[in-house]
C-alpha cells in the first residue's frame, strides 16, 4: 500500500520494470478502460481502513477513484523505446467521498465504461454496487 503503481514490460526474459506512477494514497485494485485508461480505487484514509479491517467494524471508509492516463508526446514512441518509459502519465482524481457517506465504504474496485461513460463501483466491505452516471454538462478532461 505506497500508492505508487508499477509499469512493466513483459518479454521472453520476464517482467521488466520500466516506470512507476505516483498517486499518493494507497491503492487497491486496477482496471483499465477500452480506452487504455487506468481506473484506481483507493484509500484516503489508511488509518480508518486498518482499524475497519482489524476490528472488522462497521467504519465508515472514505475513498476515491483515480483515472491514469498516458500522455503520448510528440516523440513518443521513439523515447519509450530509448528510456524504456517516459514517465508521461496524467493522474487526476474523479471522485472522491472523504466523508464515506455516497460512495460504498472502502470502494475497492472502479471500472469505466469508456462508451458510456459509467464508473461501477464496489467493495469488499460494502453491501451493493454504485453506478455513477456522468454529468453531461462538464468535460473529465
Amino acid at each position: 500500500m505506497t500508492g505508487r503503481i508499477g509499469v512493466y514490460s513483459l518479454s521472453s526474459a520476464g517482467l521488466t520494470k520500466i516506470d512507476e506512477i505516483e498517486v499518493g494514497m494507497p491503492i487497491d485494485n486496477l482496471s483499465v478502460d477500452a480506452n487504455g485508461d487506468i481506473f484506481a480505487a483507493a484509500f484516503p484514509d489508511s488509518l480508518k481502513l486498518i482499524k475497519a479491517l482489524k476490528y472488522a467494524t462497521d467504519l465508515i471508509l472514505p475513498s476515491t477513484v483515480w483515472q491514469i492516463s498516458r500522455v503520448a508526446g510528440e516523440n513518443d514512441e521513439s523515447e519509450k523505446e530509448k528510456a524504456g518509459g517516459s514517465g508521461n502519465y496524467r493522474v487526476w482524481k474523479v471522485l472522491e467521498d472523504r466523508e464515506g457517506k455516497v460512495m460504498p465504504s472502502g470502494t475497492t474496485t472502479a471500472v469505466h465504461d469508456a462508451k458510456t461513460g459509467r464508473i461501477f463501483l464496489g467493495a469488499v466491505l460494502g453491501k451493493h454496487l454504485t453506478v455513477c452516471e456522468p454529468n453531461l454538462t462538464t468535460t473529465t478532461r
